[in-house]
């Protein structure tokens, strides 16, 4: 596994080199969607999300409650103390490694012009990851007796994950920019689809503007990318769960959320 990261890191530096404008040009991008979207919508969340954990502890519903709030890599951050098995930690992975509500509500209903369609997606992609967690029977864990974090001490863990977060985003932009420009031949669908895979947030938003599915918009987003796993396994790795654990569960989740939205989409309400 190691040895195939160093390849596929060595491949993109590579490329990085040969189209060095495209490659700018999709940081600007990343860095921009990271602080017009994703601060806005995660920033104040994980702080007040953290700080309610801390003073509130032993208390798993709570704990789950935040983490489905906060979203990812937040809602890992939270679960992080927790003392685990690997299969409860794998549980607990497919639980809590969804998108924040905020995404849904501000992002893609801002793209999609339809607030009634985002919290549909919103609901499939949540109860996707509820009917993933089910299908990995695991104990429930021992929530971690951790001293109270004082609210500047909050920000400042919330400040250092959105800094992360930004960096992952914008190696998502650049990485995916790299696939079109490696690849130029590709239908415009199929290069949308991978780079909606490579990074969620830029691909989410050029799949809403190509007009995709709104099923397949749900797997997508619910799978998530391999920014988001990155993310999401900086935190989860020390309770042995890895990279290839991770992205078969959110595999899984997005083939039930979007099965779910499938179903769902016709719905009279639905505009």
């Amino acid at each position: 596994m190691a040895f195939f990261s160093c390849v596929l890191t060595g491949a993109l530096l590579g490329v990085l080199y040969i189209f060095p404008h495209p490659a700018a040009e999709a940081a600007r991008e990343g860095l921009q969607a990271w602080a017009f979207s994703l601060v806005p919508s995660l920033g104040p969340a994980m702080a007040l999300c953290l700080y309610l954990c801390t003073h509130l502890p032993g208390r798993r519903s709570l704990q789950l409650l935040s983490a489905f709030l906060c979203g990812s890599p937040g809602g890992a951050r939270l679960m992080q103390e927790n003392v685990y098995d690997t299969k409860s930690a794998l549980h607990d992975a497919a639980l809590t490694g969804v998108i924040s509500p905020l995404f849904f509500l501000s992002a893609v209903s801002q793209w999609m012009q339809n607030e009634k369609a985002a919290v549909l997606l919103y609901f499939c992609h949540l109860c996707g990851a509820c009917l993933s967690a089910l299908c990995i029977p695991g104990q429930p864990a021992q929530p971690a007796v951790s001293t109270p974090l004082t609210l500047p001490r909050c920000i400042q863990q919330a400040v250092n994950a959105l800094l992360q977060i930004g960096y992952y985003v914008m190696l998502g932009f650049v990485s995916a920019r790299m696939i079109g420009c490696v690849f130029p031949h590709l239908p415009p669908f199929c290069s949308i689809l991978l780079q909606s895979f490579a990074e969620v947030t830029g691909g989410t938003k050029q799949m809403i503007a190509s007009c995709f599915p709104l099923p397949l918009l749900c797997s997508v987003i619910s799978f998530g990318g391999l920014s988001i796993l990155m993310q999401n396994h900086a935190y989860w790795k020390e309770k042995g769960v890895s990279l290839l654990h991770l992205a078969g569960i959110r595999l899984l989740h997005g083939f039930l959320s979007g099965i779910l939205c499938f179903f769902l989409q016709n719905l009279p309400f639905i505009g």
